[in-house]
């Protein structure tokens, strides 16, 4: 992604457009390995439906925003078959038009090569790390936006969770997360970490994870919002 983005900038692609271009690919990254689309669908409508060299990869990516922006009742009715498979994504991410960019082939290959990494084993920590970085450190401290690493949080969940954990030493992690032998008090105490997680959110639960990751990207998207809003204003 960071040879992606220098790539994009070196060319003149750069200020707002390239920071919500690249928060956009890196949502449909994550979500073409972790169940918001089908398997590596993205990965394939590159690989299938774009020239080796990269000159067509810059508007059908442009469609493709559009497409998720697009709920499939308003779609068109030629839609190429294989944008129609992906699935409206509603909260604003794609909502904006941003200036179409202009891909090669080296570009091509660095998308490729990063849509084959499996994103459903990266840690969700990327979104935070991203959250805070295009914010400037006045308005975040206005909205009291900050990123919490997993070392502070495990300092809040270890009475949750960590001391369960620690009475299975003996046990593989094989053997304690199978969902059908993960031990009664284990399951417990991650039922009640995902309850006291969500709460620090919304009054209710999250019902799946795919809820969950929607109403983090809508939280993403209404936060930084003004900021790039008050970019254009500028200009």
């Amino acid at each position: 992604m960071g040879k992606l983005h220098d790539q994009l900038k070196e060319f003149g692609y750069e200020g707002h457009p390239l920071e919500v271009y690249l928060v956009r690919l890196l949502f449909v990254l994550f979500a073409d390995d972790t169940g918001i689309f089908e398997k590596d669908i993205f990965k394939e409508f590159i690989e299938q439906k774009t020239n080796e060299d990269g000159s067509d990869l810059g508007a059908l990516i442009a469609q493709f925003f559009q497409v998720l922006n697009t709920m499939p009742e308003k779609r068109l009715k030629n839609l190429d078959e294989h944008l129609n498979q992906f699935p409206y994504v509603n909260g604003g991410l794609f909502k904006e038009m941003l200036p179409i960019a202009a891909f090669n082939s080296k570009m091509r290959a660095i998308l490729i090569e990063a849509s084959a990494l499996d994103w459903g084993k990266i840690s969700p920590a990327i979104f935070g790390s991203l959250f805070q970085s295009v914010m400037n450190p006045v308005q975040r401290r206005n909205l009291g936006a900050h990123y919490t690493s997993e070392k502070n949080i495990l300092k809040l969940i270890k009475p949750l969770f960590l001391d369960v954990r620690a009475e299975f030493t003996d046990s593989s992690l094989a053997d304690l997360y199978d969902p059908i032998t993960m031990p009664p008090k284990l399951v417990k105490a991650h039922q009640e970490l995902d309850k006291a997680v969500d709460l620090c959110y919304r009054p209710q639960a999250f019902t799946t994870e795919n809820a969950r990751i929607e109403f983090l990207f809508d939280l993403y998207n209404e936060y930084t919002s003004p900021i790039f809003s008050e970019k254009k204003k500028k200009k």
